[in-house]
C-alpha cells in the first residue's frame, strides 16, 4: 500500500509542476457496516477561471486514483 501511496504523491507533484491544479482528500473513518476502518479518496481539480473545484474522481480504491493521474500525466506529456 505504501508504494501506491508514493506514486500517488510523485504523479500528483508532477502534475501540479506542470500547471494542474489538483487536490487529493482522504476521508479515513470507521465503517459500521463493514467493522472496520476505511479510507475514501477524492480527487479534485480547480478551475482557474471561475474557481470552483470539480470532482473528478471519488472511490476506496487507491489504485483507480494512480491510473487515473497517470492517464492525466501521459496526456500532459503528449502535450508538451
Amino acid at each position: 500500500m505504501a508504494g501506491l501511496n508514493k506514486t500517488a504523491e510523485k504523479l500528483l507533484t508532477a502534475l501540479c509542476r506542470g500547471g494542474a491544479n489538483l487536490t487529493l482528500d482522504r476521508k479515513v473513518f470507521f465503517s459500521r457496516r463493514y467493522g472496520r476502518v476505511l479510507t475514501k479518496y477524492i480527487l479534485r481539480e480547480r478551475d482557474a477561471a471561475t474557481g470552483r473545484r470539480t470532482r473528478l474522481l471519488e472511490t476506496y480504491k487507491l489504485g483507480e486514483v494512480v491510473k487515473l493521474l497517470a492517464e492525466r500525466y501521459e496526456e500532459s506529456r503528449a502535450v508538451m
